[in-house]
């Protein structure tokens, strides 16, 4: 039951402000630390006389996309702690700014997947599923229970539409469960 008590309205849209800037100031600090992620691992290759002609397209193409969703998310931490900062955001801005946070590791596994041209059954094996904890952590010290379950059912939606290969090959494989765990397995072992 919301509270109608001026004191405590105040005190949490002052909590509100604080995390949303706590927040913003993490996505630059994770944006930068993957920018020097990706400069250190391109500083190698480029010094040793550049990677091999048969796979640089495919690279170039990888760094270019790493390299603008690693500055989107940038703008986007950048964007909310300015707005922060100037007075200009609202509550209604936190929406915008957590659904840009599942946009970035969406945009940033699809990406993964696409390069790598792999199936979405091999999703958990990528570095953006890893970081889904400190998204729902950003939601979380947000004061809205509604916003967290937002962003639940935007990662469980996204693992249905993902994963859906994986899905249907466990149900290709359903006759296997319900298989007799003692029937007979012959073998020539001479």
């Amino acid at each position: 039951m919301p509270t109608t008590d001026p004191f405590s309205k105040r005190l949490f849209a002052n909590a509100e402000l604080r995390a949303e800037r706590l927040v913003a100031v993490m996505r630059m600090v994770i944006a930068i630390s993957l920018a020097f992620v990706l400069i250190a691992t391109n500083v190698a290759p480029v010094a040793g006389g550049g990677p091999p002609a048969e796979i640089a397209e495919q690279l170039n193409r990888q760094w270019l996309y790493a390299g603008l969703t690693i500055t989107a998310y940038f703008l986007l931490g950048f964007g909310s702690y300015s707005a922060n900062r100037r007075g200009l955001y609202r509550p209604w801005m936190a929406w915008l700014t957590v659904s840009g946070d599942c946009a970035f590791l969406l945009l940033n596994l699809w990406l993964s997947i696409e390069n790598m041209q792999i199936s979405g059954a091999y999703a958990a094996a990528m570095p953006a599923v890893w970081v889904t904890p400190v998204v729902l952590a950003f939601g979380a010290l947000r004061f809205n229970p509604w916003l967290q379950g937002y962003v639940v059912a935007f990662w469980v939606s996204r693992s249905l539409v993902l994963e859906r290969p994986l899905f249907q090959q466990l149900r290709r494989l359903q006759p296997l469960a319900y298989s007799s765990p003692y029937r007979q397995i012959s073998c020539d072992c001479s």
